[in-house]
């Protein structure tokens, strides 16, 4: 199994009543229920399973259908449905094991993108709905200069 990273994957955080724990682990519980225990990657793909039945190879829409088919508590036909609406689809940066479970460390490069969008627009429709910026683009067809100045400050 590779661990090249991003990829795509299901996880959980760690639950000592979910997922149980040993009579030796009672003094890791606080610092695992921190942590983010693996479920599913597309790098089991990466094994000798790149191909499905008919010799196609697996692309990367199909690795997210399947993760969001695993991740879906819809989907499920049999067990316990609460227990899956613990699942989160994400993509990882790296997987480690620690005491025999096989953690993994969240990318948030998506999200961080998203806020920073987010804010860019928000200050940008902003600036277009002031009064007095609109009424200088009606005398002069265009926004002020310091519309450019204003968002690359922040």
């Amino acid at each position: 199994m590779s661990n090249i990273p991003p990829c795509i994957a299901v996880v959980q955080k760690w639950n000592s009543f979910q997922h149980g724990i040993s009579n030796n682990e009672e003094r890791y519980v606080d610092y695992l229920e921190t942590k983010y225990l693996l479920s599913w990657d597309t790098h089991y793909y990466d094994s000798d399973t790149d191909t499905d039945d008919e010799g196609n190879r697996y692309t990367v829409e199909e690795k997210i259908d399947d993760a969001l088919a695993f991740a879906d508590p819809d989907t499920i036909t049999l067990g316990d449905r609460n227990a899956w609406r613990t699942h989160i689809v994400c993509i990882i940066r790296k997987q480690y094991v620690y005491r025999e479970r096989t953690f993994c460390i969240r990318s948030y490069g998506i999200e961080k993108f998203q806020r920073k969008w987010r804010d860019y627009y928000k200050k940008k429709l902003a600036f277009a709905k002031n009064v007095r910026n609109l009424r200088y683009r009606e005398l002069y067809g265009k926004y002020p200069r310091c519309f450019k100045g204003l968002l690359l400050q922040n």
